[in-house]
């Protein structure tokens, strides 16, 4: 998996860019990242851009995540937009993060575009 973070000009979120395969050992990188973006910006707002994934994560690592997030301390009222990839798999494991995330509270939605999610984030 390759990814960066990059920052939105005016401040609202931080933005995680996921391309290629997706190991889950890079998840937690990529999440310990964008959290330590999160504090230094204070702001609590994500977007995660997956339009360039190519093969997604495993579902065991995906459920994992939001134990992790409480693990590091990701905040409650965190907002997590995520872009899908227009991939059917990725779609069905997108789903899956988001209903695992929201049985523990985390704000994620799902967006088929960018546009789109940083409406929401903006909103």
């Amino acid at each position: 998996m390759s990814w960066k973070m990059l920052s939105e000009p005016n401040g609202n979120w931080v933005e995680l860019v996921v391309e290629g395969e997706v190991m889950d050992s890079e998840l937690k990188a990529s999440t310990d990242a964008s959290l330590e973006q999160v504090k230094a910006r204070g702001c609590s707002n994500v977007l995660i851009d997956c339009r360039d994934v190519k093969v997604p994560p495993p579902a065991t690592a995906i459920q994992k995540l939001p134990d992790y997030y409480d693990t590091i301390g990701v905040p409650a009222d965190i907002r997590i937009a995520m872009v899908l990839s227009g991939r059917p798999s990725g779609a069905e494991l997108a789903s899956y993060y988001r209903m695992s995330a929201k049985m523990k509270h985390y704000n994620v939605q799902l967006f088929e575009t960018y546009e789109d999610a940083a409406r929401w984030l903006e909103s």
